[in-house]
């Protein structure tokens, strides 16, 4: 399957410039979770009934009969209160996972209206995974997607939530088409999220996950692609399209949508490492040609010029282009004489940021040396001359005692050294 039949030929996609901003489906799922009622202090179940509960539970003994006992003491109002205690929770899992089909079903169906609201709280969010993981007939299932629909917006993007998300997807296609809907619907405000952006990425390397699904959100990651190549957690979505899909044309795609917004993406740090993954690669050449002609060939050196106008961002990318591998030498060298006369133009010759540049493309300007006149009269040293045998020259008497008896010292040492004393 090719992605770019999603795309075939339309001016949005061709030549345009794309919109920075994504666009979204306008019928956005409900964000607001059912609100379970706060706990009373007179509940039915308190921490000891709940540990004689789990401790009758996990014994080996216990029969089928037994369980479905225990488990209609649970069939009440406090049943989503109890999956979200920090010892119900685990009640809760060993009743699902012991019971039988009919009690499984009766517990589902008056829990499965608060499962959104389990499935985001620290302990029921455990509770809420088993019981997904635990589900198994049709009417079960039916029950489970059509109560977490309408929040599949808000799970992605908590912490805990996007986990019950995940569990769901062993239901198979279409039962959770649903799901790439809401994706494809609100990519970029998930792909914002800490949690959205890496719990979309699990969904779309899932085994459970048709091509047919993961087809439908590389499509939506290339239209949004702008965006994404722009923030830290939706980049992951553009890796994940780029290295693990191995959908076709996908450079090429990506390659059209960056073009007209080169000035833009190669000045942001973030953005220009997407843009040089599309030219550092052999699997579509002519994606890289793309973007490389449209930064170098553009009129009037228009988009050279915004790029280089960067000192931080744009001067590195270009330099990275220039001294790239996939960058025939007859290109470079023209490319270099384009970078040449921009920076020229913009006089950053002698900026330091460009430094590494210049030098690439051999515009580096040699810095004169200071040089000093020789024609400046030299101090002459005083040379003072004594009378005084034995006086070191340039030594000035103010003391011709002190001078005499300087020498008279040195004569005397003089003559130890020639003959030694006899006894």
């Amino acid at each position: 399957m090719i992605i770019e039949s999603s795309f075939n030929p339309s001016p949005q996609y061709s030549t345009a410039p794309s919109p920075i901003l994504p666009s979204s489906n306008p019928s956005t799922p409900i964000c607001i979770f059912p609100l379970i009622s706060e706990r009373s202090h007179n509940r039915r179940w308190d921490g000891s009934k709940l540990h004689e509960f789990r401790k009758r539970l996990i014994t080996s003994k216990i029969t089928v009969e037994d369980v479905d006992d225990v488990a209609a003491n649970f069939l009440d109002d406090e049943i989503a209160d109890v999956a979200m205690d920090w010892l119900g929770n685990t009640v809760r899992i060993l009743l699902f996972e012991k019971c039988s089909a009919g009690t499984r079903l009766a517990m589902l169906e008056r829990v499965a209206p608060h499962l959104a609201m389990i499935g985001i709280n620290r302990n029921g969010t455990w509770a809420a995974q088993k019981i997904i993981e635990c589900v198994q007939t049709p009417e079960e299932v039916a029950l489970v997607t059509q109560n977490l629909r309408p929040y599949v917006l808000s799970l992605l993007l908590d912490q805990f939530g996007n986990h019950v998300v995940q569990c769901c997807l062993r239901f198979g296609s279409p039962t959770t088409d649903f799901l790439f809907e809401a994706m494809d619907g609100h990519l970029w405000r998930i792909a914002q999220g800490l949690f959205g952006a890496r719990s979309m990425r699990a969904c779309l390397e899932s085994s459970h996950v048709t091509v047919s699904q993961q087809h439908k959100i590389a499509t939506a990651i290339i239209r949004d692609s702008i965006s994404l190549a722009t923030n830290l957690n939706s980049a992951l979505l553009l890796t994940w399209l780029l290295d693990t899909s191995n959908f076709p044309s996908r450079y090429s795609l990506l390659a059209r949508r960056f073009t007209p917004r080169l000035s833009h993406l190669c000045t942001h740090d973030l953005a220009s490492l997407a843009v040089l993954r599309i030219v550092n690669q052999k699997v579509e050449p002519e994606a890289s040609a793309r973007v490389v002609e449209a930064l170098f060939q553009s009129p009037n050196d228009r988009v050279l010029t915004d790029v280089l106008s960067n000192q931080v961002n744009g001067s590195a990318v270009v330099h990275k282009l220039l001294t790239s591998p996939f960058v025939s030498p007859e290109q470079r060298v023209a490319y270099a004489e384009v970078t040449k006369r921009v920076l020229i133009k913009l006089k950053a010759i002698t900026i330091q940021a460009y430094h590494r540049l210049v030098e690439e493309v051999g515009l580096l300007v040699a810095h004169p040396q200071p040089t000093y006149s020789t024609n400046v009269s030299q101090p002459t040293k005083t040379k003072h001359n004594s009378d005084v045998p034995g006086l070191p020259a340039g030594y000035l008497p103010t003391d011709q005692e002190s001078a005499f008896t300087m020498a008279a010292l040195q004569m005397d040492g003089q003559s130890a050294t020639a003959a030694p004393r006899r006894l």
